[in-house]
């Protein structure tokens, strides 16, 4: 994007003015640009872009300078911010086994552990 379309693209203002001087007193783009320092080609695209989002001109009374600048420009201005929940972050699971429980699960384990190797020991010999 060169420098002339970029500030067009960044002046709200800009934008409404060049779309009133083309449609509302119907000046040629070579004009346009004269008064308003914004190349043609710019101003055609501009035009372009305006004539694939809306239909007709004048546009009803509901849309400001910011909004056409949007509907026109979508990625170079962000939707409105929306308002985002904070996620909870869990509690860690905290268990509820007594230790004379765990006590007997680790001796439960190293039982059938011995019993295991012992198998396998009779196995192999």
């Amino acid at each position: 994007m060169n420098a002339r379309k970029a500030v067009l693209a960044d002046n709200p203002e800009l934008i409404l003015r060049v779309l009133q001087l083309r449609f509302d007193e119907s000046l040629s783009y070579p004009r346009i640009s004269a008064q308003t320092g914004v190349s043609k080609t710019a101003i055609f695209s501009l035009v372009r872009r305006f004539h694939q989002v809306f239909t007709d001109w004048p546009l009803s009374g509901e849309y400001s300078c910011g909004q056409l600048a949007r509907a026109l420009f979508p990625g170079r201005y962000p939707s409105a911010p929306t308002v985002t929940q904070p996620v909870k972050a869990e509690k860690p699971r905290r268990n509820r086994f007594s230790p004379e429980f765990k006590w007997r699960l680790v001796q439960q384990n190293s039982f059938t552990r011995c019993l295991c190797r012992t198998n396998s020991s009779r196995e192999w010999n």
